[in-house]
């Protein structure tokens, strides 16, 4: 089923020689506009969660860094948020959590694992450049769809220990 409507809320339905067609500020207008609702229908086992290493306490974290997966985290410390999350999105089957300092390394997972559906913590910034490099991997065929795209805003940002709504978060990763 595709859906040539671009003001539609289905834009993961479009092909991707449909998106090749609209401007980039367009596709990614219609990338953030997923819903908890549109998500559920993703089963888990097509998600992924993407997650900012700077939700780490950096004063007792024991995780350390690969250049290739990201924050290894070590589930050193209960009330963590990385360690929260990913536990509970592997728990529900998720294929993968990536815990990236950046974009790039998220955007490279992405590629790498194709899911149908995504759920992204990260700050306005972050989200609007991985909206960005999402658009621009499926106007250049790196993806073969749309992910369906929940993004959950960091509540206090800053690059270290930053802060999310856990129970905001757990909601979407549990659609």
């Amino acid at each position: 089923m595709t859906d040539s409507d671009p003001n539609s809320c289905g834009v993961w339905s479009l092909s991707v020689d449909e998106l090749k067609e609209l401007p980039l500020e367009k596709v990614k207008a219609l990338l953030g506009r997923a819903t908890l609702e549109d998500l559920a229908a993703v089963p888990v086992s097509e998600r992924i969660l993407l997650l900012p290493h700077c939700l780490r306490r950096s004063d007792r974290c024991q995780a350390r860094h690969d250049r290739e997966l990201g924050l290894l985290c070590e589930g050193c410390d209960e009330t963590c948020a990385i360690n929260v999350l990913r536990t509970a999105a592997l728990k529900l089957g998720y294929s993968g959590v990536c815990v990236a300092p950046g974009g790039s390394l998220a955007a490279r997972f992405l590629k790498d694992r194709q899911p149908q559906g995504v759920v992204a913590i990260a700050c306005d910034k972050e989200i609007g450049l991985g909206l960005e490099a999402v658009g621009e991997m499926l106007t250049n065929g790196d993806l073969s769809t749309a992910p369906v795209s929940v993004f959950v805003r960091l509540s206090r940002d800053g690059c270290v220990d930053t802060e999310v709504d856990q129970a905001a978060a757990l909601q979407a990763i549990g659609a």
